[in-house]
């Protein structure tokens, strides 16, 4: 070949790296190419380069990895359905958060528990991400705990309350037995021990205030009828 001729057709010498130039269609599809290969794991995040067919101007960031290995992200599981079906049995039983990525083709399972969520492959890291994020949130509200800091704040999670000092006696109570039966005698002799008065509308006024300020955190205090009180957490908090 004559060292001033043109590049035989193909547009690269044999042994050289093609290179696309700018508006190369098979570069603007090269995140398809990849994420297509066999040789690659199932899952895949949709491709977020510009759909050049719909004129789209200002396409999405590029996801950081278009493959998404077995992980948990913020506290929450990622598995594959329905391949780690057994996986996602186990972890609910122990109340993990997880999400399930649900492979093309099967059905969804149904879902019923707060702290499981799933989206279908592929999928949009945007909806991704927020899934995850919402499962961390509601994860951390069911297995918090309530608690008084050292500021006297009754805390529950990311939420808080002031409790005043005058009724803080019998909320101590109640917190300390979260979930379990304090009898009506116990709250009694609380109120007697802070100096409050132990008439029946006097300690039923008091526990009206607290079921007030308990619910601003999340819990809720029950009457369990001739028995005595249950705090516990608000349902669907």
């Amino acid at each position: 070949m004559h060292p001033n001729s043109p590049p035989s057709p193909g547009g690269a010498r044999r042994g050289q790296p093609h290179s696309h130039r700018p508006g190369d269609s098979s570069a603007q599809n090269g995140v398809h190419a990849v994420v297509d290969n066999p040789s690659l794991p199932p899952v895949r995040a949709r491709s977020t380069a510009p759909d050049t067919a719909r004129g789209d101007r200002n396409p999405p960031a590029a996801a950081s990895s278009s493959v998404v290995p077995d992980l948990t992200l913020g506290g929450v599981a990622v598995l594959r359905w329905p391949a780690q079906a057994a996986d996602r049995d186990r972890l609910a039983a122990t109340g993990k958060p997880r999400l399930l990525l649900i492979a093309d083709g099967y059905a969804a399972p149904l879902v019923t528990d707060p702290l499981e969520d799933w989206v279908r492959d592929p999928f949009d890291p945007v909806d991704l991400d927020n899934r995850l994020a919402t499962l961390a949130i509601r994860a951390r509200r069911l297995t918090a705990r309530p608690c008084f800091d050292t500021d006297g704040l009754l805390r529950m999670g990311d939420r808080w309350v002031n409790v005043p000092d005058a009724i803080r006696p019998i909320a101590d109570v109640l917190v300390a037995r979260l979930g379990q039966i304090v009898r009506r005698d116990e709250i009694v002799a609380a109120c007697s021990a802070a100096g409050m008065s132990t008439r029946d509308s006097a300690v039923k006024g008091t526990i009206r205030r607290l079921d007030q300020r308990f619910a601003q955190v999340g819990l809720e205090l029950h009457n369990v009828r001739d028995r005595g009180y249950v705090l516990q957490v608000a349902a669907g908090d």
